[in-house]
């Protein structure tokens, strides 16, 4: 997720509570960790992956799948749509079987990428900067 917060306003005019800009380094009742409730309660934008990617031009390019027993890695890098002197540095993320892929108006599993042909079936494969929205969780 991608995130755009501020700091509250004044607090005589903020309808939402102002909280002490120290605040993330507290932790709440001992149990959930520190971080929880961070001073910048004012949020602007809150996006998606795809979502970001979309309003900053952006793209993910596949460059390289390794694929076993239906789960594996990729790299990946994201980088602007049109080209251009944006800073592309490549991210290896892992996928298992539960992963899925929407092609169209189809949502694929990796099974059924390999059953088409589109990925290998058990060994590393270049895709050569396939333009994808990825969705990371």
């Amino acid at each position: 997720m991608h995130v755009q917060a501020f700091l509250p306003p004044d607090p005589t005019i903020s309808a939402v509570p102002v909280l002490p800009v120290d605040n993330k380094t507290k932790d709440a009742n001992h149990n959930r960790g520190a971080g929880i409730f961070p001073a910048e309660n004012h949020a602007l934008r809150l996006e998606d992956e795809p979502s970001y990617c979309l309003r900053e031009g952006k793209v993910w390019k596949l460059q390289q799948v390794d694929i076993r027993n239906n789960q594996g890695m990729i790299v990946a890098s994201r980088e602007p749509r049109e080209g251009g002197d944006g800073e592309a540095s490549e991210e290896t993320m892992t996928f298992d079987a539960a992963t899925r892929i929407w092609c169209g108006r189809k949502l694929l599993g990796i099974r059924d990428l390999i059953a088409e042909g589109a990925l290998p079936s058990s060994e590393k494969k270049s895709l050569n900067g396939q333009a994808v929205l990825l969705g990371i969780t």
